[in-house]
């Protein structure tokens, strides 16, 4: 008998099927917060997990993406995104909006990586054909004004995502938010996932410890929770991008902010772009090119007064909020 799960992530209805219930339960630990009724209708995208063996797509590919063991693949001719991370299988056909999965083993690293990272690329390709686009960020709000974290892995994103909630900011992502277009940079929509911790921000934060979920996957050092349990928090939907900041450790005491230009921003975001159809994928540039013009951006190297940290990003969301208001733009209002 077929489970199946259904969520609406910002507008866009996905019904998620498998042949038996553990991949619904790990999918489910990460659009949660997206739950609704499973429904099938016009416009909605289809998961099938735990396929038979996926096959690669016939006709010309070309690679979108680079990263260790994993083959992540664009075939233009058909307008299919396939990747393939040591047996587990992916093919999304974006513009349908079908995404099937499949693995060779089916043990809780299969299914981790398939709900996981595999689901990630997925969902940044099918939502950027419908008007949501991706940025690998994490967000947390004051009075509705938003300070967008952006950088890759190991940034520091989580970490400071952590420390602005506890200091009661209200909390998007910690890891990856999407963008909708609209005036004055348009609006961010948070996606609140599982949070991964490392052993260091554990010990930084030990309120954290009990919610933690050990490693999954072996050799995987990072923990799992839901900062909503852990620190009793409701996540913001959406909230005005103020503030875009450029992340990176310091390795020394003292925290440093400096302005950047938009076009060295946009140099930095540049990579969350999936290089597949062109038309959406020039709409994702376009998205980030009017998030970094519309929006101050920072240069952020952290040390390790994260106090001072919140205070300096207090201050310089304070300061954008007060030009943007006179300047005439209207303020942005907490949802």
């Amino acid at each position: 008998m077929t489970s199946t799960a259904g969520y609406d992530i910002h507008g866009v209805n996905l019904l998620a099927e498998a042949a038996e219930p553990t991949p619904l339960h790990a999918l489910d630990r990460r659009l949660g917060p997206f739950r609704s009724e499973a429904r099938l209708d016009e416009g909605h995208v289809r998961l099938l997990l735990g396929v038979d063996t996926l096959s690669p797509p016939s006709g010309n590919s070309r690679p979108v993406y680079d990263a260790p063991d994993t083959q992540v693949a664009y075939c233009q001719d058909i307008d299919e995104l396939y990747v393939d991370y040591r047996g587990v299988r992916l093919r999304c056909a974006p513009g349908p909006g079908l995404i099937q999965m499949s693995w060779p083993r089916g043990d809780t690293a299969d299914v981790w990586v398939a709900t996981h990272p595999l689901l990630t690329i997925a969902l940044i390709e099918v939502l950027k054909r419908r008007g949501l686009y991706s940025l690998h960020a994490a967000c947390a709000a004051t009075a509705g004004d938003g300070v967008v974290v952006a950088g890759p892995s190991g940034a520091g994103k989580s970490t400071l995502a952590i420390a602005l909630a506890r200091a009661g900011w209200r909390f998007l992502s910690d890891d990856m938010v999407f963008l909708a277009r609209g005036p004055a940079g348009g609006d961010v929509l948070g996606f609140p996932d599982e949070v991964d911790v490392t052993p260091q921000t554990l010990a930084m934060f030990p309120e954290l410890v009990t919610a933690a979920r050990p490693p999954e996957v072996p050799g995987r050092n990072k923990s799992s929770l839901r900062l909503e349990d852990a620190l009793d928090l409701t996540p913001l939907p959406r909230c005005r991008p103020t503030v875009v900041v450029l992340p990176s450790l310091a390795h020394r005491s003292r925290t440093t902010l400096v302005p950047v230009g938009a076009a060295e921003a946009l140099v930095e975001l540049a990579p969350n772009v999936l290089l597949t159809e062109r038309v959406s994928a020039q709409a994702h540039l376009t998205a980030l090119a009017d998030l970094v013009e519309h929006t101050p951006c920072y240069r952020l190297e952290t040390g390790r007064d994260l106090d001072e940290v919140i205070q300096m990003l207090a201050g310089v969301v304070a300061e954008a909020s007060g030009s943007r208001e006179q300047t005439g733009c209207p303020p942005s209002e907490p949802s």
